[in-house]
C-alpha cells in the first residue's frame, strides 16, 4: 500500500464549526450580578427591599440552568447572554413590582393629631438631606419638600391610636436615573417621642436634632457627609452610626453628658477630650451616669473622618 493510500485512510482529528465556543459556568454570572446589585444598594442607587420582590422570579433561575444545559456548548456565548438576560428580567421585574401605585411627593404636611410617639424612617439616596424641628406648638408631625430632579418622594403615616409610624422614602421611578440626586428639606414636631432609622448613599447628610424627643437614632451610610447635632434634652439618647468612606462631626449640646464608643478602620478621630476623657477604650464624660440628659454613641466606620465635639 501506498504512502498516499495510508495517509488517506488514517483518522483526521475533527475540528468543531461555529458554535462551540466556550461559555461562562452559571453560578459565576449569577454571584457577578449579585455583586453588582449588593453595589448598587449600598451606594443608594437601588432598593434593598428589592429583594422582596426579585424572590417571586426563581424560576428564571432553572431556565437559566437549563439554557446553559441545553444549549451551552452549541451556542456558546449566546447561552451566557440569555443567562444574564434572564436575570436583568428578574431584576427589572422586581423593581417595577417594588413601585407601587403610590404617587410620589414634592411636599407634605403630616398633622399631628394627638401622636405621642413616633418610629421614623427615612430611606434616601444620593444628594442633600436637612432635617431639623418644626417650631414649638406646631400643629403637624412632619412638613416635608422633596427635590429630586423630575421625581420625589414617597410619604407614609400610620397612625394606630397615639403612637404613628413615618415612612419616607426615595422615590425610584424612572429607576434607572443613576445620576438623580435629591434635595430634601425635612422638619419634625418637637412634642412626640422620637426614634429614627436613617439609611443614605452617596449623601450630604445634616440633623438638627436638639429641639427632638429622640430616645434612639441609627444611621447607616455609605460615601457620606454626616452632620448630627444631638439632642439637648431628651434624657437618655442612644446613637448607633456606621458608615463606609465618610466624614462624620457629632455635637453633644452643652449641659449632655456622652458616652463614645469607636469601632474604625483606616480614620481620623478627633475628640473634645476636656469633656469626654478617655476611661479604658472608651470616652466619657464625669457625670455620666449622674446625667440627666445623656448620649451613647457608638460609631463603626471604614475609612472616615470622625470628629466628636
Amino acid at each position: 500500500m501506498s504512502r498516499r493510500s495510508r495517509k488517506a485512510d488514517s483518522p483526521s482529528p475533527r475540528r468543531g464549526k461555529g458554535g462551540g465556543g466556550k461559555n461562562l459556568p452559571m453560578a459565576g454570572i449569577v454571584l457577578l450580578m449579585a455583586g453588582v446589585i449588593l453595589l448598587l444598594q449600598t451606594t443608594g442607587v437601588l432598593p434593598w427591599d428589592m429583594w422582596l420582590g426579585l424572590w417571586r422570579f426563581w424560576p428564571l433561575l432553572i431556565i437559566a440552568l437549563g439554557i446553559q444545559i441545553l444549549f451551552g456548548r452549541k451556542l456558546g456565548w449566546w447561552a451566557t447572554i440569555l443567562v444574564v438576560v434572564a436575570i436583568l428580567v428578574a431584576i427589572g421585574g422586581a423593581l417595577l413590582l417594588g413601585a407601587g401605585n403610590e404617587k410620589p411627593v414634592s411636599n407634605v404636611a403630616e398633622p399631628l393629631n394627638g401622636i405621642q410617639s413616633t418610629a421614623v424612617s427615612i430611606k434616601f439616596g444620593a444628594g442633600d438631606l436637612r432635617l431639623k424641628s418644626l417650631p414649638a406648638g406646631s400643629p403637624n408631625l412632619v412638613e416635608g419638600q422633596f427635590g429630586t430632579e423630575g421625581q420625589g418622594a414617597r410619604v407614609q403615616l400610620i397612625r394606630s391610636q397615639n403612637t404613628g409610624r413615618l415612612l419616607i422614602s426615595i422615590d425610584r421611578q424612572p429607576w434607572i436615573r443613576w445620576l438623580s440626586k435629591a434635595s430634601w428639606d425635612i422638619s419634625l414636631s418637637q412634642t412626640p417621642k422620637l426614634t429614627m432609622d436613617l439609611a443614605a448613599g452617596a449623601a450630604d447628610v445634616k440633623l438638627d436634632l436638639r429641639d427632638l424627643k429622640l430616645s434612639e437614632l441609627n444611621v447607616n451610610a455609605g460615601a457620606t457627609d454626616v452632620e448630627i447635632v444631638m439632642p439637648a434634652s431628651a434624657g437618655d439618647v442612644t446613637a448607633n452610626i456606621n458608615a463606609g468612606a465618610a466624614n462624620i462631626i457629632v455635637t453633644i449640646p452643652p449641659g449632655v453628658s456622652a458616652k463614645i464608643k469607636k469601632h474604625t478602620g483606616v480614620s481620623s478621630f478627633a475628640i473634645d477630650a476636656g469633656r469626654f476623657p478617655l476611661t479604658g477604650d472608651v470616652y466619657v464624660s464625669p457625670d455620666f451616669e449622674a446625667a440627666k440628659n445623656r448620649v451613647t454613641v457608638d460609631l463603626e466606620v471604614g475609612a472616615a473622618n470622625v470628629t466628636i465635639k
